[in-house]
């Protein structure tokens, strides 16, 4: 799960600074390292030691595997007070189990029994319910699907967190009810967005096609041929063998990682010893493809799917593996990371050595951010031990220039407000350099020699900027999608249009009548302690001009609250501005049968909450049981549906 580690990740750019070690380093060898194994084992030790103290990482796990059999597999640091992280250490690996989800349905694809470029909703008829507001847009692929392009939200929150002692081995079919009245949040393929839900469906389609429940079919299809013996979505696995999760700041404490619907996009479990095993069969030759694929979607697997999109940018990805090219625009690596707090992970591979690192941190303070960065660096490392070639991904440049008159008038048109996944934004022009209002801070905005701008925070009243070790690694950069201006956030290794999303320009509008008495907070009809979404509370900014939904999700361990612009669509419609993750969400208001208002989204029926002045007690919404609710409709068609897979089963 990747809700909100967006925020976090950039943040750490922009805040963290890079704490020095008294370590001893690795001496490379001046005859090079070519077959020198050793000495990628003490570059591997060396930094994981060095960040295990930097970021007081409490336990971590890693594979380095070279396919032609060579591996560096274990852990360093707790897994629990009373265990040390082992090479069979079961850690949560978050959204990194959508690379296992994405085999699945590419084996499916080779035997006909799926296919990529079907409308999705053939092997979900339910989603012909998902409402839009684009007549023109085609129905969204299996293949949009798989590379977060669908159109659909980033998550319906509704039912996303299950209670701790649920022993529901399938709680996505819970899903299809719930997605009658949710609103595609943009055209298919207009965008790169996120979206956990759109793999939770992706879990669905795999069981109504194999015959399988989805575990069952991860199993006998994936985890087993890669001979990964303690991996699994449900997290049916030894308890002496897992990890604790910590978090915290001046000291770190257990934290309980919640359990979630949507398994495909954000619980696997497993091991470093299993992901070696799984790297190894990723290269391990078995006809024109390896052990879980066969030559042509191992090729699918790999090669960039978004192509001709134009908001996407820099960012490429397959399927559903990110693309990291080298210096000469050539695909260097291909990775995915994951983010379950307080669990981050990292997965990349080198296709053409046929190498790969995994890492996994049980520390919060860690993020898959942070792990990419050394993932990149071990990769790098390992590929050139085994072939005696460094590779070098694409250096973004740091050379400044000084702006002209005239170039700060032609900039003077992306002047103004901005909706990012990191909220509202604003970007000023004065004479020399522009300055962007970011997370309540105000930056200003060197440019580069490549049109790119780097981000530098003022010092003694503004007297002059100085960087921050890591906020030089930020890039921001200006561009234009149907004449419409937009941002673009990037760094040295995340690429424009990805993970870090774009800032598209919007206009500010006046509060109208019909608007001011919902400026108000609003919880869930139905309330529950497992809910994820606690509340969302409106109001009009009169500096800004705009609608802000500050947006309070629970989430153990993690500080969990958005605030997002969002405009008028209708006198009962809202929408939360901007492509890109969260972003697009459409929120209705409606009477119910007495007159009283309800407000939806992402799956929820909410209502005003009202502040009893007299005793400042606040009414809350109904406790859960009492509600009317889909649920039992829900697991009446989901208990079917399993009596169904059992009877195949029997007649097999």
């Amino acid at each position: 799960m990747d809700v909100r580690m967006f925020r976090k990740a950039i943040l750490s750019f922009l805040f963290l600074t890079v704490l020095s070690c008294g370590s001893s380093v690795a001496v490379r060898p001046a005859a090079g390292i070519a077959g020198n194994y050793d000495y990628l084992h003490d570059v591997v030790m060396q930094k994981l030691r060095e960040r295990i103290r930097q970021e007081e990482i409490v336990g971590i796990g890693f594979a380095i595997t070279d396919g032609s059999g060579k591996s560096i597999v274990g852990g360093l640091g707790k897994a629990s007070s009373e265990r040390p992280v082992q090479e069979n250490t079961i850690f949560k690996v978050g959204s990194l189990s959508k690379i296992f989800t994405g085999i699945a349905v590419l084996q499916l694809a080779e035997n006909g029994k799926v296919i990529l470029d079907d409308p999705a909703e053939r092997y979900i008829p339910e989603l012909k319910g998902v409402s839009s507001r684009f007549p023109e847009a085609k129905p969204f692929t299996v293949r949009q699907l798989l590379t977060h392009h669908s159109g659909l939200p980033s998550d319906v929150f509704e039912d996303w967190m299950l209670s701790d002692h649920s022993l529901d081995k399938s709680p996505y079919n819970e899903l299809p009810p719930l997605l009658q009245g949710i609103h595609l949040t943009r055209p298919p393929n207009t965008a790169f967005a996120y979206s956990n839900l759109g793999f939770s469906l992706l879990s669905i389609i795999v069981e109504r096609t194999s015959g399988y429940s989805f575990e069952e079919y991860m199993r006998r299809f994936v985890f087993d041929p890669a001979g990964m013996k303690n991996t699994s979505f449900f997290d049916d696995l030894p308890e002496a063998q897992k990890s604790e999760g910590y978090s915290g700041w001046l000291w770190k404490t257990e934290t309980k990682v919640p359990k979630l619907r949507d398994l495909a996009a954000t619980s696997l479990s497993t091991t470093p010893e299993d992901m070696n095993s799984f790297i190894k069969a990723l290269f391990t030759k078995a006809g024109k493809g390896n052990k879980l694929m066969t030559g042509r979607s191992l090729s699918e697997f790999y090669e960039k799917q978004n192509k001709g999109i134009e908001r996407d940018l820099d960012f490429e990805i397959g399927l559903p593996l990110w693309r990291f090219l080298d210096s000469r625009g050539n695909l260097m690596f291909a990775g995915h990371g994951g983010d379950l707090p307080p669990f981050s992970s990292y997965l990349l591979l080198d296709p053409e050595n046929q190498t790969g690192v995994f890492l996994v941190s049980n520390t919060l303070s860690s993020g898959s951010t942070g792990l990419e960065e050394l993932a990149i660096e071990f990769l790098s490392t390992l590929s050139e031990v085994k072939t005696g070639r460094r590779q070098n991904l694409r250096v973004k440049t740091k050379m400044e220039k000084n702006p002209g008159p005239e170039q700060i008038r032609v900039w003077k048109k992306w002047e103004g407000y901005y909706a990012s996944p990191f909220g509202l934004h604003k970007l000023d022009f004065g004479k020399k350099n522009p300055k962007l209002t970011m997370f309540s801070s105000e930056f200003s905005l060197q440019p580069l020699m490549n049109g790119d701008f780097l981000p530098k925070i003022p010092t003694l009243f503004g007297l002059f900027d100085r960087d921050r070790e890591n906020l030089d690694k930020i890039r921001i950069s200006l561009h234009e999608f149907s004449k419409q201006p937009a941002l673009a956030f990037s760094t040295t290794q995340i690429p424009k249009g990805g993970m870090l999303g774009l800032a598209e320009k919007v206009e500010p509008y006046p509060l109208t009548s019909e608007w001011h008495d919902r400026m108000e907070t609003y919880k869930p009809e139905c309330a529950d302690p497992e809910d994820i979404l606690e509340k969302l509370q409106f109001s009009y900014d009169e500096d800004t001009g705009f609608i802000m939904m500050n947006m309070s999700l629970r989430i153990p361990g993690v500080a969990n609250r958005s605030v997002f612009p969002v405009r008028p669509l209708s006198k009962n419609t809202l929408i939360v501005l901007g492509h890109g993750r969260n972003l697009g969400d459409t929120l209705s208001f409606e009477l119910d049968e007495k007159g009283g208002e309800l407000l939806s989204y992402s799956g929820y029926r909410m209502r005003k909450v009202k502040l009893h002045h007299e005793t400042s007690r606040v009414h809350l919404p109904p406790s859960k049981t009492a509600c009317t609710s889909n649920r039992t409709l829900s697991r009446l068609l989901k208990n079917l549906h399993l009596h169904t897979l059992s009877i195949s089963k029997q007649r097999e």
